[in-house]
């Protein structure tokens, strides 16, 4: 991975919802968004969930943190490359982005309904920006929208930055006003990193038993990718699954077609830190971190922050989204 996108931080490690388009004139970001949710009756889902994705861009855009306060659920969980959010932290770190933004624009779209009162709205960001001096790459996201009463919600958000292309030329971080290169004292070292505090822990909400059973269905279908073995993905894989990664977005035949075809040789994989944020009585995200040994085309296999999307079908939990996002250090 790259010097810049290892240094690079969306939005400090809180997943904001990065590089959507500004909002429509109908549509401005005011720090409320209940005009997102008028006349939901007269718009396609797509076209509302389109919606709330630029005003939401705009509000992060703008750093407006009182926009996500009735924006994302009380139980919101957000993802990415440095791992899991609640919406305190999220909401706390778009507040106090040290990101400068001057455009974005969304592309990719793909709406993925999955009750009259859930849908998921994936797709690919473009941002002409920077993060303290490094340019902030484009990525794969993916939204789970909840209805509440006639207000369409965030409920999870996850990104996944794309690597740049081999022959990227980089450009090493300057400050205004300063040589980037010149060396600081120990003493100007340590009242700098006095003034950053470390955040508070997450605290996403988490049901241990179902987290229990959930991650032991997903062990299996990692030993079966490891094995190209695709009748385990053909058995529990819901009909409108779609998976999500820096690689883009696959729907489910795309998604079974590269357990045939990856690269990849993977000894082993560690699943850990599980936890089951239960959205309702069908809906549940599944996060935890994967550690495998192993190597893609010649490159050692990155950790990863993982969510599964299960919903309920029967007495079936079936997965409807699987998101990876290769981990970064800060």
């Amino acid at each position: 991975m790259s010097k810049l996108i290892g240094i690079f931080v969306i939005c400090f490690a809180v997943f904001s919802f990065t590089a959507c388009p500004p909002p429509t004139e109908n549509g401005a970001n005011t720090g409320d968004n209940s005009g997102a949710n008028d006349a939901t009756t007269e718009k396609t889902l797509e076209a509302t969930l389109k919606d709330l994705d630029k005003q939401a861009g705009e509000a992060w855009k703008s750093k407006n943190g009182q926009f996500f306060e009735t924006f994302l659920t009380d139980n919101f969980v957000g993802g990415g490359n440095y791992g899991f959010s609640d919406k305190a932290g999220s909401i706390r770190g778009i507040s106090t982005s040290k990101c400068d933004v001057k455009s974005t624009s969304t592309s990719e779209y793909k709406t993925v309904e999955l009750s009259d009162s859930a849908a998921i709205l994936a797709g690919k960001n473009s941002v002409d920006g920077t993060c303290e001096g490094n340019k902030i790459p484009e990525e794969y996201f993916a939204t789970l929208y909840v209805k509440e009463g006639d207000t369409w919600k965030a409920a999870y958000y996850q990104s996944a930055a794309i690597p740049p292309s081999s022959d990227a030329k980089e450009e090493p971080a300057k400050e205004e006003g300063s040589d980037a290169n010149a060396a600081k004292s120990p003493a100007s070292e340590e009242k700098e990193a006095a003034k950053e505090e470390a955040p508070p822990k997450p605290n996403i909400p988490n049901d241990a038993e179902l987290a229990k059973t959930l991650i032991e269905m997903e062990k299996p279908l990692w030993e079966a990718w490891a094995k190209h073995d695709t009748n385990p993905f053909e058995d529990k894989l819901a009909s409108n699954f779609h998976a999500v990664s820096s690689d883009g977005i696959k729907d489910r035949a795309a998604e079974i077609k590269y357990v045939t075809d990856h690269k990849c040789e993977q000894s082993s994989a560690t699943l850990s830190g599980e936890k089951a944020t239960k959205v309702n009585d069908d809906l549940v995200i599944l996060t935890y971190s994967a550690a495998s040994k192993g190597t893609c085309e010649g490159q050692p296999m990155p950790n990863m922050y993982v969510t599964t999307i299960y919903q309920k079908d029967g007495d079936s939990w079936k997965p409807v989204l699987h998101f990876t996002s290769a981990e970064m250090k800060m």
